[in-house]
């Protein structure tokens, strides 16, 4: 796994933020997402530009907060090793 999955994820994080409306209707900001995630909005421009990787629970908080599921942040490629990966150790516990 590479670097670029971290720029993949900031690309999308900011995608599903810009498309995101907030409780008043307005644009997501990224003082808002840093608020929910308990970072500051310079951590969730590091993220988004993939300077920074987003560690596991600070992404899970971002895809709660724009409601959107968290393996969508991940690259197709990736998604099939994870799944690739789940169903071989779900084979192991089965023997």
């Amino acid at each position: 796994m590479s670097d670029n999955i971290y720029q993949h994820i900031g690309q999308h994080m900011k995608m599903r933020r810009i498309a995101g409306k907030n409780n008043s209707g307005r644009l997501i900001t990224q003082s808002e997402l840093a608020q929910a995630c308990n970072v500051t909005f310079q951590q969730i421009q590091k993220y988004e530009k993939g300077n920074n990787k987003i560690p596991i629970d600070k992404l899970l908080k971002v895809a709660k907060y724009l409601n959107t599921p968290v393996l969508d942040f991940i690259p197709a490629a990736e998604y099939t090793a994870v799944e690739q990966y789940t169903q071989e150790q779900l084979n192991e516990s089965q023997q």
